[in-house]
């Protein structure tokens, strides 16, 4: 298991948004239903920034190929831009990316690596609407793939200094969901509000990473352990 940070840039609509429905809406949403909106970053989202859990499995036993690994990548970021104070909201993305890595080298290594996953961005917070507080959150999932290379060089057996870049083509979201004081709103939000669209979100852009990675030799658990039965090598 290995850990980094980094950025990458997001393209998109405007400052990440929250809904605040007026009490008329509330007491008639499916005639009346729409939304006021409320920015939760003060300014546009142009960046994020944020570390990632590195899970890797040796295929070299299986394909005869050196070097060259099974990737489970989750990485977690946060926006670049300033929260608005008004808002009251936590926003992140959470990146599930899962992918192959060839890497070259011995001590001084360099390696590439191509993947495909989801980004997640969810959006939990309060409102207040009348002088009393109510609970949201929203949440988008949209598809991508990523191919990046990255320079490294040992300082010990377990522990790399790596430098690297990536670029991950962001696709359209493919799901949206709402909750409002904990009732689910997301029918409501995609026929009556015309303020509120992702559809032109794109998580996605250029990754630039540097840190120092920690190989864990052994886990509780073994991710990828129904491999084991294909080594061959």
């Amino acid at each position: 298991m290995n850990s980094k940070v980094g950025f990458t840039q997001i393209s998109g609509p405007p400052a990440l948004k929250i809904i605040d429905f007026n009490w008329k809406s509330l007491e008639d949403r499916k005639s009346e239903l729409y939304g006021n909106i409320t920015p939760a970053l003060q300014d546009d989202a142009t960046s994020t920034i944020g570390g990632n859990l590195l899970f890797s499995y040796n295929l070299a036993p299986i394909i005869g190929i050196s070097q060259t690994f099974l990737t489970t990548d989750i990485g977690f970021a946060i926006p670049t831009a300033l929260p608005n104070t008004d808002a009251t909201a936590a926003t992140m993305v959470i990146s599930p990316y899962f992918g192959l890595t060839k890497r070259l080298g011995g001590k001084v290594s360099f390696a590439l690596d191509a993947a495909a996953g989801m980004d997640v961005l969810t959006m939990a917070g309060t409102t207040t609407l009348l002088g009393e507080s109510y609970s949201f959150s929203l949440g988008i999932v949209a598809p991508g793939v990523k191919f990046g290379g990255e320079l490294g060089y040992m300082l010990s057996p377990d522990l790399l200094f790596n430098v690297g870049a990536s670029y991950k083509m962001g696709m359209a979201p493919v799901i949206t969901t709402y909750t409002f004081n904990e009732e689910d709103l997301t029918e409501y939000i995609d026929t009556y509000s015309t303020t509120l669209d992702y559809s032109t979100l794109r998580m996605g852009g250029l990754g630039i990473n540097m840190g120092v990675t920690y190989a864990v030799g052994e886990l509780p658990f073994n991710l990828f352990g129904f491999l084991d039965p294909f080594k061959k090598h």
